[in-house]
């Protein structure tokens, strides 16, 4: 069996808004895409809905979510409550998961977490000859932090790989996450070399890019531009040289 897997950071843009759901192929949908928690709003509902012909079997699991570097880890936690953890769906139905803050606590960055939504494997019908696929979802879910005035701070810096090839750092030192939607980097004289892939940065965590275009590589000075959540980012960067 072939398993598909969707992580989402945020909605896409322009494609699935907050609240909207999320269509996977023609078997289920989940929604919201986004979940925030807090001590004030300590419970909320994840709706999934089979849009198909044919009854679903879900799984339903919390995990941690941090970062390291690039690579982002899931470890078990005992943090959230979800319920039920397993649900069968009929055709054209919805089911409610409950999804709660198992206990009150002062934070004072934002901790987060992913909800895993994995359709369970059916039987297989004698007469089946094609490829089974399995969808499995990744809704993030945000552990507010206390204080209301709780923002991202980042830093860029830029430096070179081994083969001289520009990689472009940010480093969130605040308190709740950040989502960067693309970068963009000018050299003098050069055109923009631009990576679209959104970019969820955690607090405390960093995120990079590497920039393979011969027009960077070992350049004294380069001008970021970056679509954000927030907005539009401008930098001027000097990148560092390890020689």
């Amino acid at each position: 069996m072939r398993k598909s897997s969707f992580l989402m950071c945020i909605p896409l843009a322009g494609i699935v808004f907050a609240g909207t759901p999320l269509l996977l192929g023609s078997s289920f949908h989940v929604a919201p895409v986004r979940i925030e928690l807090s001590d004030r709003k300590p419970t909320t509902v994840l709706q999934v809905g089979n849009e198909g012909d044919e009854p679903v079997t879900v799984q339903v699991r919390v995990l941690g979510w941090q970062q390291h570097g690039n690579d982002d880890v899931y470890p078990e936690t005992n943090e959230i409550f979800i319920s039920p953890p397993i649900a069968k769906i009929a055709p054209h139905s919805k089911q409610l998961i409950r999804i709660a803050l198992r206990h009150k606590e002062v934070l004072i960055a934002e901790r987060a977490y992913r909800v895993f939504i994995e359709e369970v494997p059916g039987p297989v019908k004698p007469d089946f000859t094609g490829v089974n696929t399995l969808l499995q979802v990744s809704v993030p879910i945000y552990r507010k932090p206390a204080n209301p005035s709780a923002a991202a701070r980042l830093s860029w810096a830029a430096d070179f790989t081994p083969d001289g090839f520009l990689r472009l750092t940010v480093s969130n030192a605040g308190e709740i996450h950040f989502l960067i939607h693309s970068v963009s980097v000018t050299s003098p004289g050069k055109d923009p070399v631009t990576q679209k892939s959104v970019q969820c940065v955690l607090a405390g965590s960093k995120r990079e890019w590497i920039f393979r275009d011969e027009s960077l590589k070992r350049v004294t000075h380069i001008t970021l531009e970056a679509v954000t959540d927030s907005g539009e980012l401008h930098e001027e960067i000097t990148p560092h040289s390890s020689e």
